[in-house]
């Protein structure tokens, strides 16, 4: 009997992310608290939550699904790289008109495309440090040949994953009850107190080495990833990747989180209408309000992930709601603008079934030169050749 070759693994790893979300089913309160802390303190920090945060819950029932969700890949969770570390910056750009060819789209890391009339197609790279110029400069370029139309391009900190919980969840009726009048009240209390991820436009660069990048890369892939399973595929000792991982990954923060790809409820309704994504750019009225508007986002189970823009007063807040619900924190967000919390926002509808998450460009990273390629020439040689 012949021996099955093991799948060869792509040269970039992409997910769809509609197919990998996973919506939570048969709900109670200890597997939300679950599944709110693990998404607050890190899949790797399943023995410290068991022991100082859910110390009313059965150690044997943290570990059960924890392994029966997560560590057996029911729901999908990712490695967040710590870009500024590694030397790369995020630019958020919308296209008012989709582009025939993406300009630079080795550095996109995530598209959509958008029902907006103020944009039909969001992206966002990471970009090598210096070379935030230069993207904009092709994408300038592409415009000049009618490739793209008009455009925003902002810069950002990295992106802070908001830990959802049971919050609006009655466990009487087992229905969640979006309360939006009592969100409103929420941030006008919450504390002005910025999160750490926020407060960071870039950090020092960190020198890698061949098996650092190759860890981080499969800890992008898979946060539950061990460096047994790494030593493995690079034919390393198990003892080699362990000294890399706590004296090169941890100890720089390398993987600064992780994105978990579930849903608190279902991506359809018993009607079959479609649970509603959007991406909002809100402008706030000071950067404390700004901060009391991500602290208000504690528990609630809407809001996924928050950019806090160059501006310092501008956020970029990844929204997934029930149908019907979205109107009603447009509605939420309209009150917050008459009392002055925040200036101005932008809807922009996400097509979820288009939405393509990348990981990092790591075949452009030179050793060599410490730096990731980015190939001007070669952008503007593909910029001329589809205006033909």
């Amino acid at each position: 009997m012949s021996r099955r070759r093991p799948a060869k693994e792509p040269e970039r790893f992409e997910l769809k992310v509609a197919e990998v979300y996973q919506s939570l089913k048969n709900l109670n309160k200890s597997k939300l608290r679950i599944f709110y802390s693990i998404g607050k303190y890190g899949v790797d920090k399943v023995p410290f939550i068991v022991t100082n945060i859910l110390k009313d819950i059965p150690k044997s029932t943290v570990y059960n699904y924890y392994g029966r969700y997560i560590r057996k890949g029911r729901i999908k969770v990712l490695g967040l790289p710590n870009v500024f570390k590694l030397g790369l910056k995020i630019v958020h750009v919308f296209f008012s008109k989709a582009p025939k060819i993406l300009p630079a789209e080795d550095f996109v890391v995530f598209k959509t495309k958008l029902y907006s009339s103020e944009a039909e197609l969001y992206t966002r790279y990471v970009v090598p440090y210096g070379r935030e110029a230069l993207l904009e400069e092709v994408i300038d370029i592409a415009k000049e040949y009618n490739i793209v139309d008009r455009y925003e391009f902002e810069l950002s900190t990295l992106g802070y994953e908001v830990a959802r919980g049971h919050t609006w969840f009655d466990f009487k009726t087992r229905k969640w009850k979006l309360d939006w009048a009592g969100f409103v009240e929420d941030v006008v209390k919450a504390p002005a107190e910025m999160p750490e991820v926020l407060k960071h436009y870039t950090y020092p660069k960190v020198k890698l080495d061949p098996i650092d990048l190759e860890i981080v890369k499969n800890k992008e892939r898979k946060a539950t990833v061990t460096m047994v399973e790494v030593a493995r595929k690079l034919k390393k000792t198990p003892q080699a990747l362990r000294y890399h991982y706590v004296r090169h990954v941890e100890k720089n923060e390398l993987i600064y989180g992780n994105k978990m790809f579930y849903l608190h409820y279902p991506m359809r309704d018993k009607l079959g209408r479609r649970s509603e994504f959007g991406l909002f750019k809100i402008s706030f009225t000071s950067e404390g309000n700004l901060a009391k508007f991500v602290n208000a986002l504690d528990m609630k189970p809407f809001a996924h992930t928050v950019w806090r823009l160059e501006d310092g007063r501008t956020a970029l807040v990844d929204v997934n709601v029930p149908c019907g619900d979205m109107a009603k924190f447009v509605d939420a967000l309209r009150h917050l603008e008459a009392n002055r919390v925040l200036r101005k926002f932008t809807y922009y509808p996400i097509d979820i079934d288009t939405a393509i998450l990348r990981e990092l460009p790591y075949g452009l990273y030179s050793f060599r030169n410490m730096d990731w390629t980015f190939d001007y020439q070669k952008y503007l040689e593909t910029i001329e050749k589809a205006s033909k």
